[in-house]
């Protein structure tokens, strides 16, 4: 009990806004998190970052986002169609992020999988916006993902 007042408190104390590179706090929550370093690219809406030194690592490292509102093609589907516009959105993904000078999670949440949820910024670029005007993602709000015929997208 005596641990779990602590870390209530040790959260608490943290609730502050911040500028720059820093993390944006508000009543408790992260609105936004500038400057993250990319560590790998799973698909074409998920990837592997370390969030910014002024978090303690236990929360800060090797931690999974899913691009907001997009879902793409699974990569591991038996699907070849599938698949070929899996690693296609997957190496967009990964080219934006990684030529990024500046990564920005905004609207950052949590997923059903308790992933980071967010609206993702590659040098002012929105990466699911990018990802579904080049017609390698689909529209998704969460819940049961629609059919896709994933053959018609290659085309």
């Amino acid at each position: 009990m005596r641990l779990l007042f602590l870390l209530l408190l040790f959260l608490c104390v943290g609730c502050q806004r911040h500028v720059g590179s820093q993390p944006v706090l508000s009543a408790g929550r992260v609105d936004v998190f500038k400057s993250v370093e990319l560590v790998r690219v799973y698909d074409g809406d998920t990837f592997i970052i370390n969030l910014p030194d002024t978090i303690p690592d236990v929360f800060s490292r090797e931690i999974s986002v899913r691009i907001r509102h997009i879902d793409t093609a699974e990569i591991k589907s038996t699907d070849t169609c599938e698949r070929d516009v899996a690693i296609k959105a997957k190496t967009i993904t990964h080219s934006l992020l990684k030529n990024a000078k500046v990564i920005t999670l905004e609207n950052v949440g949590r997923d059903k999988f308790f992933r980071l949820d967010a609206t993702v910024i590659a040098d002012n670029v929105d990466v699911g916006k990018f990802l579904l005007d080049k017609g390698y993602a689909v529209p998704y709000e969460g819940g049961v993902k629609s059919k896709v015929d994933w053959c018609k997208k290659l085309k």
